[in-house]
């Protein structure tokens, strides 16, 4: 595994800054990963990913409504930038959605949104402090339960009422005292709550209580779980409750109970869950559905999801195994949709989500295939809303490695499959050689090392087999030069470092043997750069950083000793650019983020200075482009990714903000291109991958009184190209096509989220593949929330 400490994923907002200011639009029709992407490589117009991902897809969000037929993703749902954890049908074709998000559809949303038939994001924004777990709907109030101490910036703890309409918050507080309120249920003028809780509605009650509807106060129902309730189902006179205690309601229930609603005392119906917990229950009938972590209920054994008998609380014939936790359940009338953590269902390939046939038993092909865990699921009418923590549905399986379209974000045919990650990609030629942990690729044995045919992703017969992971790749003057941790390759005895042939894969004379992990490597004239974790190579004492010339393999005079690890090289002039861990290098503070003299291995003033580990580089221009895990470059806050100026060092004001680590950065004079370890990227739900503008500039001025306007395209008609000029008066997602007479897509000038001010878009009269439109009118299209404008083009060639 690579020796990379990778920090949690933590949600974040963006800031616009106030006065005049450059900004950069995050394209929000690229696809994206369900797992990290540790390279993104460009050739021509090709960008090659390599990392531990499984699928790519479009980019959806963590909320999106699916057929409840077919299982196809429902189009122009607004995108929700963080976990979505409930889902509630408004009553109007729309949806009440609450979780842990800062935006939804591009606009400012703290942790509660409504999603209108329209499908455009309400006014109604009540806003929480804290993940919202659990929505309950009432004639005109919306009840909402979580981790949050404030609801529209007043005190709400835990738990709260809104007004369905408005969103105004209600004067009704059962201020619950504890971790949270994870599930709701209402019954007439009885609100029950369940979660992790010790008081709530003025009364002592452990982790489930009912409250009064008009009061907020607790009612003399009182079956006190002796731990965490995760879920409440009302069923006329009896309370089901799951969750993780063993004792409920006066007796010894182990995970799930049944419940009078009259007196809270627990029946004798007892399903025994030894082990596990119970999060999801839905009740059809004579028959309760269970799901969640277990092995055995209702006396026989089921794994994760059982059908039980109502009478009884006996595990009826119905077996739905599932290779993970349970977390949600919904039925609509003989279907019952299941989602959570799995991504197999009775032996079929099932992510997260799954159906069956409540009257024969059988599985569905419903498959919206989410690419990470399902918390959430709400049917209305034919469509069924799912959230949870996942950017996209269905996608394409691709196993670690990738091709996509760098103009168009099409994912390519290219599918090399490899059985497990890969680390380090380079392209030479025709050849893509790609290292890393893998056993495997295209079916063919390859031990940690390949190369694959960049047109057709098929395994050429070039087969160093190293006996250890693979981290780092160049390709300079007719060989491969390999980094990693192993003892022997090419057929040859080589610590961490090879010159590799690339015809035969036979390891060269060249040995620079490194005493530790290689994690970059940097051709230069006549020498190789060296990062990583070695404190001796080429036969000298050099701490994370060396230059090995390209004919003896020994180490030169150059020195910059570096007191961490160093993870990225990058070569400018006269200098080589340094990312890492260290905080000291070339005999000069310097906190991970240097330039050093290529003749004297001295660090120069050049000085941004990150305040945590640099993982990647791309000088393009101008400009470094940087990532890491960083939160500070300079005296600037910037979220694992910012742009540098080459001359000064300075931080300049891109800053597309991601809310994991990045790892990889390739970048061209009008795209950068992002792998990492995000969700989330200037705002928008973008996993493992995004493509960045840099060079659209935004001018912030005063927002105009009219909410949006479109100004006439200048100059126009026009011959090669011509700019249009958008105000906005607030924040919003903002798409710009360009339609010719007949309604055909020719190409899009904008798509994604937008501050309040006025922006410049320029069309070059060029489609989206590339190729020159024809002469003739067009029609440049704008479409927010709340607007729809069209402007005359006329094009002249």
């Amino acid at each position: 595994m690579i020796r990379r400490v990778l920090p949690l994923l933590i949600a974040c907002s963006i800031g616009v800054p106030s006065g005049r200011a450059a900004a950069q639009m995050v394209r929000a029709d690229f696809p994206v990963t369900d797992g990290p992407v540790y390279v993104t490589a460009l050739s021509g117009n090709t960008l090659y990913l390599a990392g531990a991902f499984t699928r790519v897809g479009t980019a959806l969000g963590s909320a999106v409504p699916v057929d409840s037929g077919s299982g196809a993703a429902l189009p122009n749902f607004p995108k929700f930038d963080g976990p979505v954890h409930a889902i509630l049908a408004d009553g109007a074709g729309g949806w009440y959605v609450g979780g842990e998000f800062t935006k939804a559809g591009g606009v400012s949303r703290a942790n509660l949104a409504r999603v209108l038939s329209n499908l455009t994001v309400a006014s109604w924004n009540p806003g929480a402090d804290g993940a919202v777990r659990a929505l309950a709907l009432s004639g005109t109030t919306v009840y909402v339960g979580g981790d949050f101490s404030n609801v529209a910036g007043q005190g709400r703890s835990r738990i709260a009422a809104v007004d369905a309409s408005t969103g105004a918050l209600s004067s009704w507080n059962p201020s619950a005292i504890g971790t949270a309120v994870r599930t709701l249920a209402v019954s007439g003028a009885t609100v029950y709550a369940g979660g992790d809780f010790s008081t709530i509605g003025g009364q002592s009650r452990a982790n489930i209580a009912a409250l009064s509807t008009a009061t907020g106060l607790a009612m003399a129902w009182n079956p006190s779980a002796s731990t965490v309730v995760d879920v409440i189902v009302v069923n006329g006179p009896t309370v089901y409750a799951g969750g993780l205690f063993t004792t409920i309601g006066g007796q010894t229930r182990r995970r799930i109970a049944a419940l009078n609603a009259s007196d809270g005392l627990a029946t004798s119906w007892n399903p025994n869950v030894t082990i596990g917990e119970v999060c999801a229950i839905a009740v059809s009938g004579s028959t309760v559905y269970a799901g969640g972590s277990f092995s055995t209920i209702g006396g026989q054994s089921r794994q994760n999801l059982a059908a039980l008998n109502a009478s009884d609380g006996l595990a009826t014939s119905l077996i739905a195994t599932t290779n993970g936790i349970v977390r949600v359940l919904q039925i609509q009338g003989p279907k019952l949709f299941v989602g959570g953590e799995f991504n197999s269902f009775r032996s079929e390939e099932r992510r997260y989500l799954a159906a069956l046939d409540t009257g024969t038993g059988l599985t569905l092909p419903w498959n919206p295939a989410a690419n990470n865990p399902v918390h959430a699921i709400a049917v209305n009418g034919a469509s069924v809303c799912v959230g949870g923590l996942f950017t996209t549905l269905g996608g394409q399986i691709r196993n670690r490695l990738a091709a996509v379209d760098a103009g168009t974000g099409a994912l390519l045919p290219w599918n090399p499959d490899s059985d497990s990650e890969v680390y380090a990609l380079v392209v030479s030629g025709g050849t893509v050689y790609v290292g890393g942990y893998f056993a495997s690729i295209g079916g063919q044995l390859r031990s940690f090392i390949a190369a694959v045919d960049a047109v057709t992703g098929v395994p050429t017969a070039w087969d160093p087999n190293s006996n250890g992971q693979i981290l780092s790749l160049a390709v300079a003057n007719g060989v491969v030069y390999v980094g990693g941790s192993y003892t022997s390759i090419g057929g040859a005895a080589r610590n961490s470092l090879a010159a590799l042939d690339p015809a035969t894969g036979l390891a060269t004379a060249w040995n620079p043997g490194a005493n530790d992990w290689v994690m970059s490597l940097l051709p230069g004239t006549g020498v190789i750069y060296a990062g990583g974790y070695f404190t001796s190579i080429g036969g000298q004492s050099r701490s994370y950083i060396a230059a090995l010339s390209t004919s003896t393999g020994l180490a030169t005079s150059w020195n910059p000793a570096a007191s961490a690890h160093v993870e990225a090289l990058a070569m400018g002039t006269s200098v080589v650019y340094a990312g890492g861990a260290f905080t000291t290098i070339g005999g000069q503070p310097r906190n991970r983020l240097a330039a050093v003299a290529t003749g004297t291995g001295l660090a120069t003033s050049w000085n941004p200075n990150a305040d945590d580990i640099v993982y990647s580089m791309a000088v393009n221009g101008s400009t470094m482009y940087v990532g890491g895990s960083f939160t500070t470059m300079g005296v600037s806050g910037r979220s694992r990714v910012a742009a540098v100026d080459i001359a000064s060092g300075a931080t300049t004001s891109w800053n597309p903000s991601a809310d994991g680590p990045v790892y990889s950065i390739a970048a061209t004079g009008s795209r950068v291109y992002l792998g990492g370890e995000f969700l989330e990227v200037g705002g928008l739900p973008q996993s493992g991958v995004a493509s960045i503008f840099p060079n659209i500039t935004a001018v912030i001025e005063a927002p105009s009184a009219v909410e949006t306007v479109l100004g006439p395209p200048s100059p126009n008609p026009f011959v090669q190209s011509t700019s249009i000029r958008l105000s906005l008066q607030k924040d919003a997602v903002v798409t710009l096509r360009v339609f010719d007479v007949h309604g055909r897509q020719v190409a899009v000038l904008a798509d994604g989220s937008y501050p309040a001010g006025t922006h410049v878009f320029g069309w070059d009269g060029r489609t989206r593949a590339g190729q020159a439109a024809m002469s003739g009118v067009y029609f440049c299209e704008l479409r927010t929330a709340t607007a729809s404008l069209k402007r005359k083009l006329v094009l002249v060639r």
